[in-house]
């Protein structure tokens, strides 16, 4: 997370939304609760995705998602000798990204995409902010996707034991049991 492109964008954040508070955050926290539809669940199968590992970049609460794509998002580029073929990399990168951006969509979440290229001095407050305006009127108008409407309880933290861990995800899905019985229950009526 901490790559000089990141920083830039930090930067730049700070001067819009001074107060709030940015950080890396998994991908699955976000979209939890969402219902995927058949596309997204079958790019996923396809790409062999995680939701669970993946991790968006920024992320401010109930503001907006942003992702800094440096040059392996856009280019084959060989940074290691794990890396094999760079190309089937980035072609995996790219589904990655797809998967990323549609579960995102779907969850009503925008994601501004920047580009390590825009960096370089093009990216100012002012674009940035626009393109976060944007982003946000777009996913405004987009419907989101049958959400359980259940609070679903804080994410996990570092310290949380593995115990309580267990009893917050058993209390979470019977909260999402009960509210998909009681939808089913109102859908049958209609």
């Amino acid at each position: 997370m901490d790559s000089k492109h990141l920083i830039k964008v930090l930067k730049l954040l700070r001067q819009i939304y001074p107060s709030q508070i940015w950080k890396e955050t998994n991908l699955h926290n976000l979209v939890a609760g969402t219902v995927f539809s058949p596309a997204l669940k079958f790019l996923i199968s396809e790409c062999g995705a995680d939701i669970k590992r993946m991790r968006v970049d920024l992320y401010v609460k109930g503001q907006i998602a942003i992702e800094v794509h440096g040059e392996q998002h856009y280019e084959a580029v060989r940074f290691s000798n794990e890396i094999r073929d760079p190309e089937e990399e980035l072609i995996k990168r790219q589904k990655f990204d797809e998967v990323k951006f549609r579960a995102l969509a779907e969850a009503g979440i925008p994601l501004v995409t920047i580009c390590y290229s825009e960096l370089n001095g093009q990216l100012t407050v002012d674009i940035l902010r626009d393109r976060i305006r944007i982003m946000q009127e777009q996913a405004n108008r987009i419907p989101k996707q049958k959400r359980l409407s259940v609070k679903i309880p804080a994410f996990r933290t570092r310290t949380e034991s593995f115990d309580a861990r267990q009893k917050r995800l058993e209390k979470a899905r019977k909260l999402r049991k009960e509210a998909y019985r009681k939808g089913k229950a109102k859908r049958k009526l209609l």
